[in-house]
């Protein structure tokens, strides 16, 4: 999976930041997708949602943490530290007198506490952070969770379990009936916009494909803290509908590519949404394909955008100001 986010390519996500009507601009895709400035988003919502498909997937491999983890800072330190510690040979011994994991600890310092002496912060890290290193160590393969969130993911299993739909969806196609299920699945293509080629990319939740019916689900679960009834707000705030529609085009390139003899493959977008508060409520979405040609029209307008500034090199100003000799016009809107 770590490669899929090294590949320099073009993502639903990366899209926003050359999106003008979501604050993107030339610059700001440079600097954030081009040079990488800044780490992937990786907000709590999103974290939450993959550890549900991971746990979905396999619940064996979480380990429902039975201490209370440190600071959020000592708690990225103490694992980066156990990283370093995983892959160490000799493997030291978890304890503060080893000097082999005294020098792992600095190393991984990097700029936590950066004001505070070397023994001072070293001392602070086996005080506050050595229970929780060694409880990684007991958890070795594990996904470690706190039992809160391990009662979130039951509760969405169980939201599932009350849908007939979603366990089909989620957990109905075997390849024992010779369907192909992927899970997570990155897909890579290139697009030729205004002759200027696009590497592109998606990661695809879970694709269902029969080749025997000629049938292709793409299946895409996305968590709320609010109503599932309610997620067509969140389908047009998050641009979802531009997500699915991106995901659909690269997913046509893949069947090409594995399917040269189909061409006539039925497609069907499905959105699963998992409450994580209250009840657990699953709701499972056919996504109409009125969202999906907005998103078409959406990310076919980016591309342009993104092929123009490559071709030109020149990411300072957008196309309208270019047009416009370095100024918008701002229109009256009466609404």
């Amino acid at each position: 999976m770590e490669n899929y986010y090294e590949a320099q390519a073009i993502s639903n996500s990366g899209m926003s930041n050359i999106n003008p009507e979501q604050g993107g601009s030339p610059a700001k895709y440079k600097r954030f997708v081009l040079d990488r400035d800044k780490p992937d988003d990786d907000t709590a919502t999103l974290k939450n949602g993959r550890l549900i498909h991971k746990y979905i997937e396999d619940k064996d491999t979480f380990k429902v943490a039975d201490i209370t983890k440190p600071s959020e800072m000592m708690s990225e330190w103490v694992e980066e530290v156990w990283g370093l510690v995983d892959v160490t040979f000799p493997y030291p011994i978890i304890n503060e007198e080893n000097d082999t994991l005294r020098l792992i600890v600095m190393s991984a310092r990097g700029e936590r506490y950066k004001s505070m002496k070397e023994d001072t912060v070293c001392n602070k890290f086996f005080k506050e952070g050595l229970e929780y290193l060694k409880f990684l160590e007991s958890a070795q393969d594990k996904h470690v969770i706190t039992d809160a969130t391990r009662q979130i993911l039951d509760g969405v299993i169980q939201g599932i379990e009350r849908k007939p739909l979603a366990k089909k969806l989620l957990f109905g196609k075997t390849e024992q009936l010779g369907d192909v299920v992927l899970k997570e699945h990155p897909i890579y293509w290139t697009e030729t916009v205004d002759d200027v080629e696009l590497s592109c990319k998606g990661l695809i939740d879970q694709l269902n494909i029969s080749p025997e019916n000629r049938t292709v689900e793409l299946v895409d679960g996305k968590t709320t803290s609010k109503a599932g009834s309610l997620f067509v707000n969140s389908m047009r705030n998050y641009r979802y509908y531009r997500q699915l529609a991106w995901y659909k085009r690269g997913i046509l390139h893949y069947l090409s590519k594995e399917y040269p003899e189909i061409t006539d493959w039925k497609f069907t977008c499905w959105i699963v949404t998992f409450e994580t508060t209250g009840f657990y409520e699953c709701h499972v979405y056919n996504v109409l394909n009125d969202w999906i040609c907005e998103g078409q029209r959406e990310y076919s307008e980016i591309l342009s955008r993104i092929a123009y500034h490559t071709k030109a090199n020149a990411w300072e100003l957008t196309i309208e100001e270019g047009v416009n000799k370095g100024f918008l016009n701002m229109y009256y809107d009466k609404d």
